[in-house]
């Protein structure tokens, strides 16, 4: 039986443990589409080819297998670019695959003649294009190998229709034992990098004699393991921060959780009392740009060099975080920590009653986030859209596990919200709950109709202010002129019906409650805009950022 190189491609993909692929149909992969049919993996619809690699970024870093983009040669990629950055700083391993003109007819193309190599080239990891039919494994195999592997991120395979079609010149229908284990393992803990012995002491008998030790998980990684934290914040009473990227890895009910780290302003009335600070791959891509707290203060502990963004730390040691925190709960000394729970849990309590301030007339953003997530389900995943509102949505969500609050935080784009409540819900079947403001709906609010053919479908909560807020206040803190922030007064009732789903539009507390609690009840996919007095945005803005 012969077999051509797309259903060898799509087969292939399969038996890699790949179930879906994202994209919007183009002429230069139709036989592809019918391949992936054929071999049982399922093709989601997009309407904008950066929403389908967003989709598949936020798939693959909650299933752990890589996800899959099929777009247009051309534009398609072209307006994939926004998507592949996200996963790219993200370390999302995804497989872009697009078409290629003919050979025939490359020489003399000049309607949409640019390549598209060079131009997806500074944010992935490797490009290529299958130039014969020799068996598309020798390809995926290595694509895989780079997608998962040191930083995972983004990988270009451009197929050429005309070699798609050919029948394949011979077949290895063995997936290599490395292959199989990295596809297996490259979202684990790693524990292979340990100190050396002087280092180990410097740590230990520095965390040994601090009286407020506190610890950051940051990163993009998963670098340690929930009982590993938890059995070193017991014995150590040391206050543990995570950085959004690292929400969920520590029980957020733990009686030495303090909290979101986001190098904002809240974190210092803690930090500030901290006279040891262990950090663990203090990366900059999911904190606020400024200057690192107590860095004379700070040990780094760090999987990988920090060859991205520069932290002058003085003290800085290369090892994996899982090895450094069960060597010191197995060697270091208890130390003489003075934090007790009361500590931590009425900085906690303090932090929420500060945010919240005194209610007004009107419902403001902290409180319409504060009430949607207090009426989800425990074991919600949170998607956050960029904006004003997703450090506020950081701070006072509650994950229940890693990867169940997803935020594009190293590019911060906007129009991330829906898609990634997309590629979540295909991913897993814990609920979804989705933030964005109005301004970041209007940019993916087609990718509504997505949600409507999920069998675990997302709710959404827009935050309405008529306003781009975020900027609005920048400007005004500038003294220039506010242009460019207004927005319409806009219905989601009426949005959400013209694409076929739930809609509701809301203006109290109560009712956004009943809301939120109601469409996770019905399992209809939900587009619930919560209509907030934005006046409240500029106290909380002091409060973060000052």
């Amino acid at each position: 039986m012969t077999i051509n190189v797309v259903n060898r491609f799509a087969e292939l993909l399969k038996s890699y443990g790949i179930d879906r692929a994202y994209g919007l149909p183009g002429e230069d992969h139709m036989p592809m589409l019918a391949a992936l049919e054929a071999a049982g993996i399922t093709y989601i619809t997009a309407s904008n080819e950066s929403s389908a690699v967003i989709m598949a970024s936020t798939d693959a870093l909650i299933s752990g297998k890589p996800g899959v983009a099929i777009v247009s040669m051309a534009t398609g990629v072209s307006n994939a670019v926004n998507g592949v950055v996200h996963a790219y700083m993200e370390g999302a391993p995804v497989l872009l695959v697009s078409g290629r003109w003919t050979a025939a007819r490359e020489s003399i193309v000049v309607r949409q003649g640019f390549d598209p190599e060079r131009l997806v080239n500074p944010c992935t990891k490797w490009t290529v294009t299958m130039r014969t039919n020799d068996d598309p494994a020798q390809i995926l195999v290595k694509a895989i190998d780079i997608a998962t592997s040191d930083r995972p991120g983004p990988v270009y395979i451009e197929l050429p229709d005309e070699i798609g079609e050919l029948e394949v010149k011979a077949i290895n229908n063995e997936i290599s034992k490395p292959l199989k284990k990295r596809l297996a393992t490259w979202m684990e803990v790693k524990e292979n990098r340990q100190l050396e012995a002087s280092e180990f002491k410097a740590i230990s008998d520095a965390l040994s004699a601090a009286k407020r030790p506190a610890v950051i998980l940051c990163g993009r990684y998963n670098s340690v393991n929930r009982a590993t934290i938890e059995k070193f914040a017991d014995k150590f009473h040391a206050a543990v921060f995570t950085s959004p990227g690292q929400k969920g890895v520590i029980n957020e009910d733990h009686d030495f959780f303090a909290g979101s780290f986001l190098n904002g302003n809240p974190e210092l009335e803690l930090l500030k009392k901290a006279d040891f600070v262990l950090a663990f791959n203090p990366e900059g891509f999911d904190i606020l740009n400024r200057a690192w707290p107590q860095i004379d203060k700070t040990h780094a502990v760090s999987a990988f060099p920090l060859n991205e963004w520069v932290i002058p730390f003085p003290i800085r040691y290369e090892a994996s975080p899982e090895w450094v925190l069960k060597a010191l709960v197995e060697k270091a000394s208890s130390g003489k920590s003075e934090w007790t729970e009361k500590d931590i849990s009425e900085y906690r309590t303090n932090l929420v009653k500060t945010l919240l301030g005194t209610p007004g007339k009107e419902m403001s953003v902290v409180e319409a986030v504060y009430a949607s997530l207090q009426a989800a389900p425990k074991n919600v995943r949170i998607t956050a859209d960029a904006g004003f509102s997703k450090p506020l949505i950081t701070i006072l969500s509650n994950s229940h596990g890693p990867r169940h609050f997803m935020a594009s935080n190293a590019l911060s784009t906007m129009g991330f919200g829906i898609p990634a409540s997309v590629g979540s819900g295909m991913a897993d079947k814990d609920p979804v709950l989705g933030f964005m403001g109005d301004g970041s709906m209007l940019m993916r609010a087609t990718e509504l109709v997505v949600t409507r053919y999920m069998k675990n479908k997302p709710v959404s909560v827009v935050i309405m202010d008529k306003s781009l807020s975020q900027i609005e206040i920048k400007q005004e803190r500038r003294g220039l002129n506010e242009i460019g922030i207004d927005l319409p007064a806009l219905s989601c009732e009426v949005i959400a019906k013209g694409f076929g789903c739930e809609g509701v539009d809301v203006y109290d507390t109560e009712s956004l409650s009943k809301a939120v609690a109601d469409a996770f009840k019905s399992g209809k996919a939900t587009l619930i805009g919560a209509h907030v007095d934005g006046s409240d945005s500029r106290r909380l803005f002091d409060i973060m950022r000052g």
